[in-house]
């Protein structure tokens, strides 16, 4: 279903959380050999002179700035763009056509594996360029109305339609945006899902949200704490 599954987490400051997400996946039948660490930075080994680098809070863009907080990226969100990177990187050169993404404080539903081979099954039928497998910070397309109903891929609801990445925890990309992502996406200006909300634009692809989705965010449902700080 998918080439690569990328976890974004550091191997020692987030080792518990990540042999968690992997034996998860496990579990619903994925193949761990399919699974990589993206974490080649951290908050704390950050310098301002990596930061500037990559990181650049006036960049221009050809439309106004939907997120007034990139002017003052903490050190974490900045490390989580480029431990993004990383992964996007990694997938450019290794020709993946498409790959998973997922943050370290995932929650899988638990029929996971079943529900998401029947989204990926629908996604071939259509020309997505992203799909969201969570719901971000609580919202949903209009005509959800179950967390059990049958297995869909929707488009976002009307509000969102331009800032489709509510959240980057767990995320699905082809092939053409990730190489418009390997090109493009340094430097940034936002943090991660507001920079993606940015760049989507930028390549008119077609943004989904799986519904009812099929992880959720430890941290933002207050089931574990944030390792952001760091």
């Amino acid at each position: 279903m998918v080439d690569c599954i990328y976890i974004i987490g550091h191997p020692e400051y987030e080792k518990d959380r990540i042999e968690y997400v992997k034996k998860n996946l496990i579990k619903h039948g994925l193949d761990e050999k399919k699974m990589k660490i993206s974490c080649p930075t951290w908050g704390n080994t950050l310098t301002n002179e990596i930061c500037w680098q990559v990181y650049e809070p006036y960049l221009r863009r050809g439309y106004p700035c939907m997120n007034f907080k990139c002017r003052w990226l903490l050190k974490g969100e900045i490390s989580l763009v480029l431990n993004f990177y990383s992964a996007i990187r990694d997938a450019y050169q290794q020709g993946h056509k498409k790959i998973m993404v997922l943050e370290s404080d995932v929650r899988l539903r638990d029929d996971f594996g079943v529900r998401f081979a029947e989204l990926m099954a629908i996604a071939e039928k259509t020309n997505w360029s992203y799909i969201s497998l969570s719901d971000g910070v609580g919202t949903h397309s209009e005509d959800v109305t179950s967390f059990y109903q049958k297995q869909d891929l929707k488009r976002p609801r009307e509000g969102q339609k331009y800032a489709p990445f509510r959240c980057t925890d767990s995320m699905v990309f082809n092939r053409a945006f990730i190489e418009f992502l390997a090109a493009n996406l340094l430097p940034f200006r936002d943090c991660l899902d507001w920079e993606l909300n940015s760049r989507i634009l930028e390549f008119g692809g077609e943004a989904y949200w799986a519904e009812p989705h099929l992880i959720e965010q430890a941290t933002q449902k207050r089931m574990a704490a944030s390792s952001l700080k760091a």
